[in-house]
């Protein structure tokens, strides 16, 4: 089953938040909450302030100490970048009130016929539409949200649902995580 990602990272890791850390582990993150898969695709965004952390968690081999791609410092520094990753990963940055969320929905939305499965990494209601677009050409839905996150108008969206949330303590990085069955509500 060919997966589409769309994952509106800021959400995911819930809300604006200041411990930068967290981005850089946005991968690890989310692969702990959904398996990708080679032929899956992803699509990820971000505000500015957040780019580079998220970059270099989905971009930067760091085994081999390079990027995963070409990436030039305008790339890095741009409030607009635009960047295909491998033949796999897009990763768009958008300033502004629900740029990224514009953008993911967007590019989503371009692709949604050629995937089975598509996985919404937000619990925002502004996926709302994508969700329905989705449903619509008989595509399987999953939401992956923080629980508290999870807006009302997703919530009702009759899919599958991962919600989670993190263990608060300073030592313990763990992710609590629990998922409802088709239709169901959180």
């Amino acid at each position: 089953m060919k997966t589409l990602h769309v994952i509106d990272v800021e959400n995911v890791l819930g809300g604006p938040i200041d411990n930068v850390g967290l981005f850089n582990e946005s991968k690890n993150i989310y692969q702990s909450l959904v398996e990708i898969s080679t032929n899956d695709y992803v699509l990820i965004a971000s505000n500015p302030e957040l780019f580079l952390p998220t970059l270099t968690a989905w971009a930067y081999d760091q085994d081999l100490d390079q990027w995963n791609s070409d990436i030039t410092s305008s790339d890095l520094f741009s409030k607009f970048s635009n960047l295909a990753i491998g033949s796999n990963l897009e990763i768009f940055v958008r300033p502004g009130k629900d740029g990224a969320d514009k953008i993911l929905n967007e590019k989503a939305a371009e692709l949604l016929e050629d995937f089975d499965h598509i996985v919404i990494a937000s619990g925002d209601h502004y996926f709302l539409n994508l969700c329905n677009k989705a449903l619509k050409l008989g595509k399987s839905i999953e939401i992956v949200s923080t629980q508290h996150g999870l807006s009302d108008k997703l919530k009702k969206i009759p899919c599958q649902k991962t919600t989670y949330e993190f263990n608060k303590s300073e030592n313990n990085n763990k992710i609590f995580k629990w998922t409802s069955k088709v239709g169901a509500l959180v």
